[in-house]
């Protein structure tokens, strides 16, 4: 996450191509259930959306990854 959010080249080379404009300001990751579709369908595969995976981080000032605060206010939730 910390090399995503800096724009770390060796990083940035892991996507095919990038799906930012610069480095992003902040990132969050979602959890999908991927299955296989039958053979005749067009599409190869289907997902669900299980939900979030990781509530957003963003870096502070001093280049730290900051967890952002949930909703509750009750503190950080990774």
């Amino acid at each position: 996450l910390e090399g995503v959010l800096k724009d770390h080249p060796p990083i940035r080379r892991l996507f095919a191509k990038s799906p930012f404009d610069g480095p992003p300001k902040q990132l969050r990751i979602l959890k999908y259930r991927y299955a296989f579709t039958r053979f005749d369908d067009s599409n190869w595969w289907r997902r669900e959306l299980l939900g979030t995976y990781l509530k957003p981080v963003y870096l502070s000032s001093e280049d730290k990854v900051i967890f952002a605060q949930p909703i509750n206010g009750v503190g950080p939730n990774p």
